[in-house]
């Protein structure tokens, strides 16, 4: 199921992007859409573990790895913020903020 929602979520973002139209009028190969396709759903498909992408922000790691309701307790000024900042802030909205991102509840 996992799977099936990140292969429609990578063909959507195709999609949306304009690689297929842009494929087609260009008259490429279907080779080439095919790899263009599967390089998307890498992207979408990537390592969700908090340790391995300290440099990404909160907003599209939050996005893609965890579920929207975490926005209801997540600090909103931190959303901007990388992980790797998160993790070694002081303040007690940098802590409140790596703690629900590392709670279970939350995982997609």
């Amino acid at each position: 199921m996992k799977y099936l929602r990140k292969s429609i979520t990578a063909g959507l973002i195709v999609l949306a992007s304009g690689a297929f139209a842009l494929a087609s009028a260009q008259t490429a190969s279907a080779e080439s859409v095919t790899v263009q396709a599967s390089s998307v759903e890498f992207i979408s498909a990537g390592n969700c573990s908090r340790d391995d992408n300290l440099g990404e922000t909160a907003q599209s790691f939050i996005s893609r790895c965890r579920k929207g309701s975490i926005n209801r307790e997540f600090p909103g000024q931190l959303l901007q913020t990388s992980l790797k900042d998160i993790k070694s802030g002081n303040s007690a909205d940098y802590k409140k903020a790596w703690k629900l991102l590392n709670d279970n509840r939350f995982k997609k």
